[in-house]
């Protein structure tokens, strides 16, 4: 392997695998399922590729079977925060700091910070937001960051979240999806088939990033303006809301085992979009049911790529991101093509190169 793939360069596997995902999907005769959902525990890291990786909790030296790793939760060969400090980041980045227990890089952190007690304020939220539901640290964490620092505004989304929960039964979702993170075999959603082949096409968990998480592939040139009608909004809630809930399962146990908040990766091709795709209110409508689940988790999502945008789109964005916060826009990429960012973030990616054929 030439030096440029070894950095996650255009020539890595990944960037290979990559190229083949977004060729096939713009096949019309394609397969509607491109490429396997992946797993934490396949992650492999592609800067040690020859060892286990840190987020399987475990080591082939001493702890030999998956079953192992379930049955201690984190596992019990799990390096502490700072050895993976050390051993995966020993340049850490000026501005990183710990609150609440996990390691935030700087970009994690909106602007206002200033001289705020972090770890008081995500105590304070913990507390309150426990007087509605109990929760997780990491989930007062993650509401006080994406809600700006704003104790009331990070309880009323919580109060939100807890009632969305519980009105669509969100409990036993989360126990299958949970499951299905530490489970053998394909990971599968309910409905996936018929909203690939009637609404769009998806790549859900289809890559690793360079730390892990994973990264989702929304083929959005794809979208069905024939046959999006046939669907439902609650077939279409279904499916997502399995998909969410997966990839919020698979962050969250990450974050807990690394002790550094992670999110997952959106990426959106836009190859193939046209006008009838724009001008679909249906489309629009459907669209809408898939993606709207997102908004109930908070700093979820690390960052958002939009690949192959046309002119028009490309300049619209430079219009619309002057109307959003500039933090919110330094999390979102729109390229003509696929950035190399992007390409980096996949790292050499030894795995998944014959999922799509």
């Amino acid at each position: 392997m030439n030096a440029k793939a070894e950095l996650g360069g255009s020539g890595s596997p990944s960037a290979l695998h990559l190229e083949r995902l977004l060729v096939a999907a713009a096949d019309v005769n394609g397969p509607s399922i491109l490429a396997p959902v992946l797993r934490p525990t396949r992650s492999l890291s592609p800067r040690r590729s020859s060892e286990e990786s840190v987020y399987t909790g475990a080591s082939t030296a001493t702890c030999s079977t998956r079953a192992s790793t379930r049955a201690h939760g984190v596992g019990s060969c799990e390096p502490t925060a700072e050895e993976m400090l050390y051993e995966e980041m020993p340049e850490m980045p000026e501005g990183s700091r710990w609150v609440a227990g996990f390691l935030l890089r700087p970009e994690q952190l909106p602007p206002g910070i200033e001289d705020r007690d972090l770890d008081a304020l995500v105590d304070e939220v913990h507390a309150k937001c426990g007087a509605i539901l109990p929760t997780s640290k990491q989930q007062a964490l993650r509401l006080v960051l994406g809600m700006g620092y704003s104790s009331e505004a990070a309880v009323a989304k919580w109060q939100e979240i807890v009632e969305w929960r519980a009105f669509v039964g969100m409990d036993l979702i989360r126990q299958e999806q949970a499951d299905a993170v530490l489970a053998d075999g394909p990971v599968r959603f309910p409905g996936t088939a018929e909203v690939h082949d009637k609404l769009i096409c998806t790549s859900p968990c289809a890559f690793l990033s360079i730390d892990g998480s994973p990264i989702s592939i929304w083929h959005a040139g794809t979208m069905n303006t024939r046959d999006a009608g046939a669907l439902s909004i609650e077939q279409i809630s279904q499916w997502s809301r399995a998909v969410f809930e997966y990839k919020d399962a698979w962050i969250c146990q990450q974050s807990e085992k690394t002790k550094r908040l992670v999110g997952y990766v959106q990426v959106y091709d836009m190859r193939g979009m046209n006008w009838r795709h724009y001008s679909s209110r249906e489309l629009v409508d459907k669209l809408k049911a898939a993606l709207q689940t997102g908004g109930f988790y908070v700093e979820a999502v690390s960052h958002m790529f939009v690949i192959n945008a046309s002119t028009l789109f490309s300049a619209t964005w430079k219009v619309v991101r002057n109307l959003i916060s500039p933090w919110t826009a330094s999390k979102i990429s729109v390229s003509s093509g696929v950035p190399d960012e992007l390409i980096h973030l996949l790292g050499t990616g030894e795995w998944g190169l014959d999922a799509v054929k």
